[in-house]
């Protein structure tokens, strides 16, 4: 159940301070994006300075965004799915929402991997396989 904390926690304080804790994450974490289907930009972000690339590039076109955790669970050999929805407002007031998932590897207490699905039964399915 500690993992499940750990992620939500994460979630909720990136979207309060726009920032992650660089203390939570191994040297070898990844961000990847290749599960994200239609992505077309980079698929995998390497370490937290690339998970921080990406939230900026994410991010970037927003003059509001929130993300909404709904549902954090355990799932298998370390992994946490987050179900999550993102409110978005461009400069010209276009206001978007979409749900989707990510599966974050957990490993002794620091994050080694998150995996993005815009699809959350793929995101369950995958965090329901073994390592």
């Amino acid at each position: 159940m500690a993992d499940v904390t750990l992620v939500r926690r994460a979630i909720e304080g990136w979207n309060a301070e726009r920032s992650l804790r660089g203390d939570r994450f191994t040297d070898d974490f990844v961000w990847d994006m290749s599960t994200f289907e239609g992505w077309t930009e980079e698929r995998r972000y390497p370490g937290l300075e690339g998970a921080r690339r990406f939230l900026d590039t994410w991010t970037a076109a927003w003059d509001q965004y929130d993300l909404k955790v709904e549902d954090v669970r355990p799932g298998a050999g370390g992994k946490v799915v987050a179900d999550v929805v993102q409110h978005a407002v461009s400069p010209a007031g276009l206001e978007v929402e979409m749900e989707f998932a990510m599966v974050w590897t957990v490993r002794d207490g620091m994050f080694a991997y998150m995996s993005m699905f815009r699809d959350r039964a793929a995101a369950a399915a995958a965090a329901a396989k073994k390592p």
